[in-house]
This record gives C-alpha cells, structure tokens and sequence, in this order.
C-alpha cells in the first residue's frame, strides 16, 4: 500500500491529473467524516473538502514526504475548518452588531421625530 501511496503522490506531483484524483478518492471518506467532526453542515463540508482539494492541488509538489500524504491532506482539511468556522463567528457577531445597532439607532430615531407630549 504504501509503495502504491509513494508513486501515486510521485506521480501527481509531476502533473498527472488521474493520480491525484485517486489519491484524494482513497482519503474522502477520512476528509468527510474528520469536517463532520468539525461540526459544520454538509453544505459547508462539501466547501471545506473542496477548498481542501484545491488547495492539496495548488501546492502538491510541496509535499516533501510521500508517506505523509494522508497527514498533510488531513492539516490542510482541519486549517479549512478552522478558517471557515473563523470566518462564520465574525460573519454572526457583526450580523448581530448591525441588528442591535440597527434597532438602536432606529429607537432613538423614532423617539427623537415623535415627541408624545406634544400632541
């Protein structure tokens, strides 16, 4: 397996498309069930293990250790993770900022044009 594993990193890392396909088909199931663990929706799965894919493409011929493959594969999937949960907080932290800010300035407004004791 492992010599198998060597020469399809080989392989991709010298551009071949259908190699690195099969490496990342014999590890979806680990990339699947390790972003479920994450707690993300499987929307946001399929996001993260794509941007995984991407990301494993883009920079395979960093991979210094063939071996490694699997572990390298699985660090880039949990730093997606991570990003992407970042990413989800700050978008509902300033959501809920903009709301309460929203229906503070809204209030005041209100209050400020209808003055009851005048009437």
């Amino acid at each position: 397996m492992e010599s198998k594993l060597i020469e399809l990193v080989t392989c991709a890392k010298n551009g071949n498309m259908e190699a690195f396909s099969e490496l990342i088909m014999g590890y979806e199931q680990d990339l699947y069930r390790i972003a479920s663990i994450r707690g993300l929706s499987e929307n946001d799965i399929d996001d993260v293990i794509q941007i995984t894919i991407e990301k494993a493409l883009k920079n395979i011929k960093k991979l210094r250790h063939p071996e490694f493959a699997k572990t390298w594969l699985i660090k880039i999937l949990i730093n997606n993770c991570n990003k992407f949960y970042q990413r989800r907080k700050y978008k509902e932290e300033n959501v809920e900022d903009f709301e309460n800010q929203t229906s503070e300035k809204f209030c005041e407004e209100i209050h400020s044009k209808l003055d009851f004791y005048n009437l």
